[in-house]
């Protein structure tokens, strides 16, 4: 099944996999993990840009967001989204394409710091984005 949905990707054609009853077990992992892993990967990419926009300055981003924080800058907090949340993400990723048995932890743990993270972002900042509640739901 994985073979043949990457070769018709590769060809460049739409691949729609819907598990039924009758599915094999594998497809239905594979499906659950491409989808675990495409999250993920999404998640890792957000804080990686998120983290890189910050440590050059936010210039779109008001500092007064940060009176309520003990930081003066997003240096700090940008090393954070980068390092610890987009990090956790990342890891879990590719703990999750490569069937590693850390999978599981791997993700629940990303889950969790991710959650920290936006809950400590409220808590400091207030609610600026409709990107905080879609984050948190994706988790």
């Amino acid at each position: 099944f994985a073979g043949q949905v990457v070769a018709a990707l590769v060809a460049g054609n739409t691949v729609a996999a819907k598990p039924a009853e009758q599915t094999p077990v594998v497809a239905r992992r594979f499906v659950a993990r491409a989808m675990l892993g495409g999250i993920l990967t999404l998640m890792a990419v957000s804080a990686f840009g998120g983290g890189i926009y910050g440590l050059f300055g936010a210039p779109e981003v008001p500092t007064a967001w940060l009176a309520g924080s003990p930081f003066d800058s997003y240096v700090v907090p940008s090393l954070v989204l980068l390092i610890v949340v987009g990090g956790s993400q990342a890891a879990a990723a590719v703990a999750v394409f490569g069937k590693s048995r850390w999978a599981s932890p791997l993700s629940a743990l990303a889950g969790a710091i991710l959650l920290g993270w936006i809950v400590a972002e409220v808590i400091f900042i207030g609610y600026v984005s409709w990107l905080q509640p879609a984050m948190a739901i994706m988790m």
